[in-house]
């Protein structure tokens, strides 16, 4: 055993006690069989009996510099350094009260740059949403000008959708309807089917009777 205790590895330090030979022990073990999980699990729970973690860590990362592309070293590097962080909170009787600390430091400032971010997204909501409504505004008022109600109709009801007392929005409306009823009264009605040469009434026929007897009169004074 005094032999072996003096062997050491290149990239860690001689061991020093039966506990850390035991570790490279199974270490060279797992190298002649990596794919062996059982071998991995009983090492790190070496590592963490005897909290020698630190040692099985520096294993997994000298092989892993030599094999870099190895999924399953990698896991067990990062189980290692997990049981690793674990243990050390559960022996440093100070570090969960350093971790509440952070914790009640570090969460209003989350809750701060959470409640800016939500102030900053509602200017810019109701900065997109104004303008918007005035592209809207704007295009219906183009189309009433170019004469199509119908079209300037449609923007002036999404404008009132989203904002009913936006500027004149619903005068436009009213205004829109009465040009409507105008150009519906100015448009003459087709003559209905079978009346287009209809006999005069009485009325007028004899009113054109008597323009043209008077004229005849004029003409004829004798």
């Amino acid at each position: 055993m005094s032999e072996r205790l003096n062997e050491q590895l290149p990239y860690c330090n001689p061991p020093q006690d039966q506990f850390e030979l035991e570790i490279d022990d199974l270490w060279q073990l797992i190298l002649q069989d990596f794919e062996n999980q059982e071998l991995h699990q009983r090492l790190i729970l070496l590592a963490g009996r005897y909290f020698l973690y630190d040692r099985v860590a520096k294993h997994y990362g000298h092989y892993l510099s030599q094999h870099p592309e190895h999924e399953a070293g990698r896991q067990f590097q990062k189980e290692v350094i997990t049981a690793s962080t674990y243990s050390l909170l559960q022996r440093d009787p100070n570090a969960r009260k350093r971790e509440r600390k952070s914790f009640r430091i570090i969460f209003p400032l989350i809750l701060l740059i959470a409640i800016v971010a939500l102030i900053v997204a509602g200017f810019q909501y109701r900065s997109i949403k104004k303008n918007l409504i005035a592209q809207l505004y704007e295009q219906g008022i183009k189309a009433m000008i170019k004469g199509n109600l119908e079209e300037s109709r449609a923007f002036f009801e999404k404008v009132k959708k989203i904002n009913p007392e936006y500027r004149d929005v619903a005068m436009q409306l009213a205004h829109i309807t009465e040009m409507e009823l105008e150009r519906e009264n100015k448009t003459p009605k087709p003559a209905a089917p079978g009346n287009e040469f209809q006999k005069p009434s009485p009325t007028k026929q004899a009113a054109d009777n008597h323009d043209r007897d008077k004229q005849k009169q004029e003409k004829d004074p004798s």
